[in-house]
C-alpha cells in the first residue's frame, strides 16, 4: 500500500500559489505606480482585462502553470537544487510579487 505525504503535498500546492500570486503582485506592482504618480489612464486596459479571450487566456495559462508545477514537481525541484542563483531569482520573484500586493492593497486605502 502506497503512503499518502499529506504534508509534502500541502507544501507544494501553496509553493504554486505563491507563484501564481506574485505573478498577480507583479501585475499590480507595475499598474497601481504608473497609475497613481503618472496619472496614466488605464481604462483601455480595464476594458482589455474585461474581454473574454483575456479571461479565457488567463484560465488556459493557469491550467497549463498548475499542470506543469504538479507533474514537474520533483524535476523542477531537483532543477532549482542544483542551481544557487535560480533559487535566488524565485525568492526575489516571491519578495517583489508580495511587495506589489502591498502596494495593491494600500493603494487602496489612499
Amino acid at each position: 500500500m502506497k503512503r499518502i505525504n499529506l504534508k509534502g503535498k500541502l507544501i507544494d500546492r501553496l509553493k504554486i500559489a505563491s507563484y501564481i500570486f506574485a505573478l498577480i503582485g507583479w501585475f499590480m506592482l507595475i499598474v497601481v505606480p504608473l497609475e497613481l504618480f503618472f496619472n496614466k489612464d488605464f481604462s483601455n486596459l480595464e476594458e482589455l482585462v474585461e474581454t473574454n479571450i483575456f479571461k479565457w487566456g488567463i484560465k488556459v495559462f493557469i491550467i497549463i502553470m498548475l499542470i506543469i508545477l504538479i507533474k514537474g514537481q520533483k524535476r523542477i525541484e531537483k532543477f532549482i537544487a542544483r542551481h544557487q542563483w535560480l533559487k535566488i531569482a524565485l525568492r526575489v520573484f516571491l519578495i517583489v510579487g508580495a511587495i506589489g500586493w502591498i502596494i495593491g492593497l494600500g493603494s487602496l486605502l489612499l
